[in-house]
């Protein structure tokens, strides 16, 4: 029956009647929700156990003279073989968020440029790089500068 036929104390009363059923629908549905978790918490015990850092307790001081603690502490634990928690299996290339250049700067010097591919046979006194020498050069007019 549509509403618009109703009175308005009728209509209120179907509102309130609809009121508590809600709440105890919510509450059901929660009490549903906190039930699913904690067994989902009790069925994968042991997987999230394996993913916990293993305890160690710190031995006691034994003298108020003791040395004190070094800067850095490092907790020491046995090595001992345990479940992988998780494998992940699939399809596809790795590719870096970001990208460094890593190179070797020999007294502050940049490779400018590599003659030689690896593999290639080379020779006794066969130049094999050449060095951005900008910052000799640049230290070489500052002295000449001092002197001067």
């Amino acid at each position: 029956m549509p509403d618009h036929n109703l009175s308005k104390r009728e209509r209120e009363a179907g509102t309130a009647d609809r009121a508590p059923r809600r709440a105890r629908r919510r509450l059901l549905v929660l009490l549903a929700l906190v039930a699913f978790a904690i067994g989902g918490a009790w069925v994968f015990r042991d997987r999230i156990a394996a993913l916990l850092p293993a305890r160690t307790e710190a031995p006691a001081a034994t003298t108020a003279t003791a040395e004190p603690p070094p800067a850095l502490t490092v907790a020491v634990a046995e090595a001992r073989p345990r479940p992988l928690a998780h494998v992940v299996t699939g399809d596809g290339s790795v590719v870096a968020w970001q990208e460094l250049v890593i190179g070797a700067e020999p007294g502050g010097l940049r490779v400018a440029e590599v003659l030689v591919e690896e593999g290639d046979t080379v020779r006794a006194g066969q130049l094999l790089v050449r060095l951005d020498d900008a910052l000799l050069r640049a230290a070489h007019g500052q002295a000449e500068a001092a002197v001067a």
